[in-house]
């Protein structure tokens, strides 16, 4: 996308009812909070037809209720889970970090939007007193720049707490990157469901943030899978390789972090994840071992 286009779209976000743009040539989609912002919307923007959706506002999904409620042991991921003194949201499940098993989830759910410390107490079920982990690491919201991800990791305080599998849906593994039409999966504190993704590398307005909004770009649009309270499930494909994070949702569609810039932005990779270019190196491990003799013997 050409840096002017970009900017384009980025000052039409900026507008009061204007939910979200996403280019696809040869058209820019503009995602609108009702109809009355849909006149806000130029019939071209930069020499590129727009096509106007109705999607209502994206907001975090949090939640004041919770459905799992019982503890696990050990704790898969979809369950119900908070920060001690936030608001509950889903536990996503396992990534490796550093190493180690570690849960995910949201910033907004664990990390309370940037104000908790690294350490802080995370339970499940939500609002309850039993601690399954700490705040290890989060992806800091900021209020005046794109950002990519809201996403934040939860280290276990014991080993065996941690379970790799989604309730439901069972063990996952490996990435794959989003594309139209693709059907998707999620759990969720409050269900299963199913949907379809409708759009890539979109660049959305979310509310709900302490500071009011913040502006995500190139992030996944699915038709409406989630509701409150599901903020922090991963999205997976059909067959189970993990797609996104899902962390918003508007009256019409969910929204989720790419998978690849969550892994990027927080040093975590998935279960049975292989990354690019790995492949390819380690075909050349039988050539590097007669290579790496002959230089030990000179």
């Amino acid at each position: 996308m050409k840096k002017e286009v970009f900017m384009a779209m980025y000052e039409i976000l900026a507008k009061k009812g204007i939910a979200g743009v996403s280019f696809k040539n040869p058209e820019i989609r503009v995602y609108v909070e009702d109809w009355y912002a849909a006149s806000l919307v130029p019939e071209k923007i930069m020499g590129y037809e727009t096509k106007v959706i109705v999607s209502g506002r994206f907001k975090i999904l949090v939640s004041k209720f919770e459905k799992f409620l019982k503890p696990y042991t050990p704790v898969p991921g979809g369950v119900s889970c908070s920060h001690i003194k936030g608001p509950p949201g889903t536990l996503g499940g396992v990534v490796i970090w550093r190493g180690k098993k570690v849960w995910i989830s949201n910033n907004h759910v664990v990390a309370l939007c940037n104000s908790a410390k690294i350490g802080d107490p995370i339970v499940q079920p939500a609002n309850s007193k039993r601690v399954i982990g700490r705040l290890a690491n989060f992806v800091p919201i900021e209020p005046h720049a794109p950002n990519t991800v809201d996403a934040a990791i939860v280290e276990p305080i014991k080993p065996d707490l941690v379970s790799e599998e989604i309730i439901g849906i069972g063990k996952y593994s490996g990435v794959e990157s989003a594309t139209v039409g693709m059907r998707v999966i999620k759990q969720g504190l409050n269900c299963l469901t199913e949907g379809k993704v409708v759009d890539v590398g979109a660049m959305i307005k979310v509310h709900g943030y302490p500071f009011g909004y913040a502006i995500f770009i190139d992030q996944i649009i699915t038709t409406k899978m989630a509701e409150p309270g599901d903020s922090g499930s991963l999205l997976l494909s059909k067959d189970k390789k993990v797609v996104g994070l899902v962390f918003a949702g508007a009256v019409k569609y969910t929204a989720a972090n790419r998978i690849e810039n969550v892994m990027s932005e927080l040093g975590v990779s998935v279960p049975g994840y292989t990354p690019p270019g790995a492949i390819s190196l380690l075909f050349l491990i039988p050539f590097a071992i007669p290579l790496l003799r002959r230089l030990r013997t000179r």
